[in-house]
């Protein structure tokens, strides 16, 4: 691939956020730059499960701007 495995699993769990009907995400309660997105509730604890994992916690905050 073209990137290190760490950044390119960094910027798929950036993805879900973003994407999330929030004042933080893109939806019409943030950014408005897409219509509402509703995610099933298996999508969102695997998400969630993921985010808890230490490896993949430090590839997204490496990706982290600022």
């Amino acid at each position: 691939g073209l990137w290190p495995v760490a950044r390119y699993l960094g910027l798929l769990l950036g993805e879900l956020p973003r994407l999330q009907d929030t004042p933080e995400g893109y939806g019409p309660r943030g950014k408005d730059f897409i219509s509402h997105v509703t995610f099933p509730p298996e999508i969102l604890d695997a998400w969630r499960q993921l985010r808890e994992d230490g490896q993949l916690a430090g590839a997204l905050q490496a990706r982290t701007l600022g």
